[in-house]
């Protein structure tokens, strides 16, 4: 019972990310990558947080500052860490290795050219 709610909580958080993520002008490949984290993340503008912050405009803010968003940990709180490519490209590789204690659950991204479509994708909502 518990994996078919796990599994329509992923269906249903997908489905208000992709048709908003329609409207940008980004390949399909970028707009899949970023489907591992649509289910914890909106990136739309003034988008809700969901177990993870919104992440609109979070290249250039320092971790754990989000507007609105109480459930950071104490580690990426007091990391000090600004979000830039380069920052965000090691916490989804590992993010637990990146920031040990942090409370992302599913931050390990090994593929390269996976985390840089991620990427290309939360720049084109800066």
């Amino acid at each position: 019972m518990k994996k078919v709610n796990i599994l329509l909580l992923v269906i249903f958080s997908l489905v208000p990310t992709w048709s908003y993520a329609q409207s940008y002008p980004v390949d399909k490949i970028t707009e899949k990558a970023y489907f591992r984290c649509a289910a914890c993340h909106t990136i739309e503008e003034g988008g809700r947080h969901k177990v993870g912050p919104n992440l609109f405009g979070i290249i250039g803010k320092e971790a754990g500052t989000v507007e609105g968003y109480t459930r950071y940990s104490k580690e990426l709180k007091e990391s000090g860490i600004i979000w830039t490519e380069e920052t965000i490209d090691m916490y989804i590789e590992n993010s637990e290795k990146f920031i040990p204690g942090n409370k992302m659950a599913s931050g390990r991204i090994k593929d390269k050219k996976t985390r840089d479509a991620i990427i290309r994708y939360i720049k084109s909502f800066q």
